[in-house]
């Protein structure tokens, strides 16, 4: 696959609750930056330069959150606004489909643990490295980006680590309200490379296995960000509003 990995940096929620926030409450994006920049480099280190560790990590959360293409700013100035209100699980969600909108490799490496998890209910770093490496190439940020996204995903509780060093078990998925559930799919469609999404298969899609979802076609019925054509006889599918 072209394009670069990118996503190569273990994020907190709470650095992306910070960012959105404060991208609300500036309406700047310049401001949002470097306000989560101080309270990444608490943790990480790193001074004003690009190109150490609060530099690194800053660019993965401002792809997320801040540098957006123009035709999905509306989404995820929508998303943001909806944060505050939302309870940490569902705002894990939002920020699940920011990161897949942002960053295709995220979302290749959620679909290989989503298919994992469902036949054996556990998954192997060295399996996630293998299938990433036949889809995006052997890079040398390859072993470090599938290490981290994993070990991010067992800080987010969505996945759990086993005895065995580079081994995880399924959390089992928990359900996710009706407003975080309309925007993951929102989202989950204008991040699909095919532009287009079988309603059923976004429903029950590997990439978004920490989530359960309710019945999306009423949620999406009014949704200003995609709409429903009905494919097939009952085949129903979502498409971008762009």
């Amino acid at each position: 696959m072209n394009g670069s990995i990118g996503f190569d940096r273990l994020l907190e929620l709470d650095w992306l609750d910070l960012v959105a926030s404060r991208l609300v409450e500036t309406r700047d994006q310049k401001t949002a930056f470097y306000d989560a920049r101080a309270v990444v480099a608490v943790t990480v280190g790193g001074g004003e330069s690009h190109n150490n560790a609060a530099g690194k990590t800053m660019t993965v959360l401002s792809r997320v959150w801040l540098k957006v293409p123009a035709e999905v700013a509306g989404l995820r100035d929508a998303a943001a606004l909806a944060l505050p209100g939302l309870d940490a699980f569902d705002r894990t969600a939002v920020h699940w489909g920011m990161c897949e909108l942002a960053y295709p490799f995220y979302m290749d490496a959620a679909a290989i643990v989503g298919r994992a998890l469902a036949l054996h209910d556990d998954v192997a770093l060295s399996t996630v490295r293998a299938r990433l490496t036949d889809r995006w190439g052997a890079r040398g940020t390859m072993g470090a980006a599938s290490q981290r996204i994993l070990k991010m995903w067992e800080r987010w509780a969505v996945l759990a680590p086993k005895p065995e060093r580079g081994s995880y078990s399924l959390v089992p998925p928990r359900p996710v309200g009706d407003v975080a559930s309309r925007l993951l799919a929102e989202i989950r469609v204008l991040a699909d490379q095919n532009r287009v999404v079988d309603l059923d298969d976004l429903q029950r899609a590997p990439d978004l296995f920490p989530f359960l979802l309710p019945d999306l076609r009423p949620l999406l019925a009014g949704s200003t960000a995609v709409h429903l054509n009905r494919e097939g006889g009952r085949r129903i599918v979502a498409r971008p509003v762009l």
